[in-house]
C-alpha cells in the first residue's frame, strides 16, 4: 500500500525522513530545495608561477568550451553556427602592442611547438595572457604545452 512504500522510502532516502503518506496530501507536498540542493563552495585557484621568458613574454591559458566543434557537431548543419572557431584569445591591448588585428593570422609559439591561429580580440582575457580553447579540432594546443599545465608563447604576425 502507499503508505508502506512511502515509509519505506523514508528509511532507504535519508533526505526524506519525516515524510509521511497523509502529509502530503491530495496535492502533494512543497519540498524544502535547500534541504536536498547542496550549497555552493568556492575555493581560491592557485596559479603556478613561471620564471619570465624575454623570448615567450605571454602566458598561454587553455579551457574547454560549450560548443567544441567535435566531428558530430561538425556533421549536423543547425549546430554549425554555434561551432566555437579555433583562435587565439588575446587581450585588445596586447593585441595593439603586436600590432595585430582581430580576425588575422598569427604564428603562436612555445619552445615546444606552434600554431597558427586567427586573433580574438577579448576584454576578458587579462593582459599578458593568452587563451586558446584545449579540445579543438585544427588547434592542438598540447602541442605548445608538451604536457605541460602553463606554458609562455609568443604571438607573431
Amino acid at each position: 500500500n502507499e503508505k508502506g512504500i512511502t515509509a519505506e522510502i523514508t528509511k532507504a532516502v535519508p533526505v526524506y525522513e519525516g515524510l509521511t503518506w497523509d502529509a502530503l496530501g491530495d496535492q502533494g507536498l512543497q519540498w524544502d530545495a535547500n534541504a536536498v540542493r547542496p550549497q555552493p563552495e568556492s575555493h581560491e585557484a592557485n596559479q603556478i608561477n613561471l620564471a619570465q621568458n624575454g623570448d615567450y613574454p605571454l602566458t598561454l591559458v587553455t579551457g574547454t568550451v560549450l560548443f567544441d566543434g567535435g566531428n558530430l557537431f561538425r556533421q549536423t548543419e543547425q549546430m554549425k553556427p554555434r561551432i566555437f572557431p579555433a583562435v587565439v584569445s588575446v587581450n585588445p591591448g596586447d593585441a595593439a602592442g603586436l600590432g595585430v588585428a582581430d580576425g588575422s593570422p598569427v604564428q603562436v609559439t612555445s619552445a615546444h611547438g606552434e600554431l597558427i591561429l586567427a586573433i580574438k580580440l577579448d576584454a576578458q582575457v587579462k593582459p599578458g595572457t593568452v587563451w586558446i580553447p584545449e579540445s579543438l579540432p585544427g588547434a592542438p594546443v598540447g602541442a605548445l604545452l608538451n604536457g605541460s599545465d602553463v606554458e609562455h608563447v609568443r604571438i607573431e604576425k
